[in-house]
């Protein structure tokens, strides 16, 4: 999957910054405020009759201490997300759509005492 390019992304959108507020795979426990990219489940499908096209899904996650900013930072991230014609992602992708399958939904407190929202995204994309 090409999460460094979705954090890019996100960043371009004002989402947060790469590496200090959007990470890939895991997020650090010192960060209160942030966005978390991960593969789907069940990751990356091969497509074997077009080589270089790829459909696949990845998660979007939001840590906040406040309920209200963290839903509205998930909501920013979706919307970001969101769109149906040709995307450069860098030099490496051309997205064709990505599109968001649920609103954000929440998770109640975790230990630390971080609200917690999720966003399925489904992405289409080509190698550059």
């Amino acid at each position: 999957m090409m999460l460094s390019a979705i954090a890019d992304h996100l960043q371009l959108n004002g989402c947060g910054t790469a590496g200090q507020t959007i990470f890939e795979y895991e997020m650090p426990g010192t960060c209160k405020d942030g966005i978390l990219l991960m593969d789907s489940y069940y990751g990356t499908p091969i497509n074997h009759e077009m080589r270089g096209y790829h459909a696949a899904e990845f998660r979007v996650i939001v840590r906040a201490t406040d309920l209200v900013a963290g839903r509205a930072l998930a909501q920013k991230a979706s919307n970001a997300l969101e769109f149906q014609t040709e995307t450069a992602f860098g030099d490496l992708y051309i997205v064709k759509q990505s599109l968001p399958e649920n609103e954000p939904r929440v998770y109640k407190r975790s230990v630390g005492g971080y609200w917690e929202f999720e966003v399925d995204v489904q992405c289409v994309w080509v190698d550059a």
